[in-house]
Order: structure tokens, then sequence, then C-alpha cells
């Protein structure tokens, strides 16, 4: 299994940015959930996040920002993560 690597972070932005498809017969568009945090180490990330936990946090949360090989995988205050 993939190494998670854990960080404490806490929530400076949320920002929802649309993003046209041009593949399909139809395109149309989807949306994008940004989240901006920032670490204990003093580091501005931004990552894409599923729409769920988007609507679940709030600016100035503070919790565990959880990644793998660089890629965002969870925020939370910290519980026990199963892969």
């Amino acid at each position: 299994l993939p190494e998670v690597d854990g960080v404490s972070a806490t929530v400076l932005e949320k920002d929802i940015v649309m993003h046209k498809k041009t593949d399909g017969k139809y395109g149309g568009h989807t949306l994008i959930y940004n989240v901006k945090f920032l670490t204990a180490g003093n580091e501005t990330v931004v990552y894409s996040v599923p729409q769920e936990l988007f609507d679940y946090i709030s600016v100035g949360r503070p919790g565990t920002l959880a990644t793998i090989d660089g890629e965002f995988f969870d925020f939370g205050d910290g519980e026990e993560i199963s892969l």
C-alpha cells in the first residue's frame, strides 16, 4: 500500500471552478472544488477535493491534511485513515 503523509493544516480558502469539457458528443462542463490549505510548515497548497468534503469543511478549520504521492487523499480531525 502507498504511504499516507499527514500534516496539520488550516483551510484558507474554498473556490469552485467550472471546467468546460471538450470530449464527447455534447461537451458540457464539470465543477472542480478547490481548497487552499496553510500547512504547519507555513506552506500554502491547493488541492481539488470531492464535493462532499468541500461542502463539509469551512474556512479557518484546522485538521490533518493527508496526501499520497503528493496528491490529495483526505482532510479531517486526525481520525484513523483507512485505505
